[in-house]
């Protein structure tokens, strides 16, 4: 989009049509990593949750020229299965609900053709330590999301209608790369953790002037940091709820607040010895 607005410069002179381009897409939420930092104590488990339940304080936008609107509510299910007392594997799905969007400026037109969508799946390595309730977890997921973005587009020089301007609606799909690292301590049936997560933030610009109008480029985006900690309770060896708080420190693009996880997992498949 930028390439095409320095093209758009001498283009004005040799009276090309040249246009306004102003899009929003709503883009994944930046989360942490959803990992308690302990291996799985049964062969699976499937867990149910939010990455991000609520934002008590909106997003704003960290850069400038940002199209972006952030769900504040983000779903999230998961299966994962163990591959041996170091590892575990799972399979995940997420989903950002368009009704908690923010938009991250006041200037950004509406969007309103859906929720952002994420599947894919991730890895867990859990090194041991000389305490044996006392592991690290190095974890990495790949999401493959479904971003919803609309745009208009204004004719706005050498016109054959002046002010001419039409909308689009549709998706790209975008990834969302994660790597975490995730320290824990196991004191019975209670887990405490704490970590770092370092993902990709998907992201749009929000203004161009183009001689080639054209879809809106989603971009995967550059790497945010995210801090997180929380504990893991497991009742009764039945079910095991999660709470987390997380703050992304960067903000490029975006300006997040605080958010806050939960999800409640449910290990199957019978005891496995650690």
């Amino acid at each position: 989009m930028r390439t095409a607005a320095v093209l758009a410069l001498p283009a004005l002179a040799a009276g090309c049509q040249t246009y306004a381009q102003h899009q929003a897409a709503l883009v994944p939420h930046s989360t942490a990593l959803l990992t308690d930092g302990q291996p799985l104590d049964q062969l699976a488990q499937i867990g149910l949750g939010a990455s991000s339940i609520a934002d008590p304080v909106a997003p704003t936008a960290g850069s400038p020229n940002v199209g972006d609107a952030v769900p504040g509510t983000q779903l999230r299910g998961e299966l994962a299965l163990r591959v041996n007392k170091y590892a575990s594997l799972w399979v995940a799905a997420e989903q950002g609900l368009a009704a908690t969007a923010h938009p991250v400026t006041t200037s950004q037109p509406p969007i309103n053709n859906g929720d952002v969508i994420g599947g894919g799946g991730g890895l867990s390595v859990y090194i041991p330590t000389s305490n044996p309730d006392f592991k690290i977890a190095l974890s990495t997921e790949l999401i493959l999301w479904n971003v919803p973005w609309v745009q208009y587009t204004t004719c706005i020089q050498n016109c054959d209608v002046p002010g001419f301007t039409y909308s689009e609606k549709n998706a790209d799909i975008e990834p969302t790369l994660a790597f975490d690292i995730t320290p824990s301590y196991r004191f019975g049936a209670l887990t405490v953790f704490g970590g770092i997560t370092l993902r990709n933030q998907p992201t749009v610009e929000e203004k161009d002037i183009t001689i080639d109008p054209d879809g809106p480029n989603v971009e995967a985006g550059p790497y945010n940091i995210t801090l997180h900690a929380g504990v893991d309770y497991d009742i009764a060896r039945e079910i095991k709820l999660m709470l987390a708080v997380q703050q992304t420190i960067t903000s490029d693009p975006i300006q997040y607040g605080p958010a806050i996880a939960f999800m409640a997992r449910l290990p199957f498949g019978g005891a496995r010895n650690n």
